[in-house]
């Protein structure tokens, strides 16, 4: 079953980092290990250190990404549709990749179990919302 992994940053640095598809090997190799060893991770050769991170999740999917894309697709129809009836556009600005980070079965807890230097916490619904629960806050914007 693939994990995927998304790192929320935190000013200076903007956005997310996202990865999808891991095996546990992967996941340990490129992001848990390093992570615990010395708090810095390499993603596509930049450093991205605890101190840089707002929160990181980790999810399981019984699927590939490429599998659970059109689910979440349509969820993003669906909801954009809704928010059209209510009379609201939706400016999203998140990746299909994002959301696959936010599908599935959340072990960020089982992974993340002490802190790295720095490190504030796992994700949580209050802190990053998905429009797959229908939780339509921030980091989308609503114009009305």
């Amino acid at each position: 079953m693939p994990f995927h992994i998304r790192f929320m940053l935190k000013p200076p640095l903007t956005g997310s980092v996202v990865r999808v598809d891991l095996t546990k090997e992967q996941l340990d190799e490129f992001f848990l290990i390093p992570f615990h060893n010395d708090g810095h991770i390499i993603v596509d050769g930049t450093p991205i250190h605890p101190d840089d991170t707002k929160s990181i999740r980790i999810s399981e999917t019984q699927e590939s990404f490429a599998k659970i894309l059109p689910l979440i697709q349509a969820r993003q129809f669906q909801n954009e549709k809704d928010l059209q009836s209510a009379g609201l556009v939706l400016i999203n600005t998140l990746t299909d990749e994002w959301y696959a980070a936010d599908y599935g079965t959340d072990r960020t807890g089982e992974f993340l179990t002490t802190p790295s230097q720095g490190f504030l916490s796992p994700v949580n619904s209050l802190e990053c919302p998905s429009l797959l629960n229908g939780d339509l806050r921030h980091p989308l914007h609503l114009i009305n």
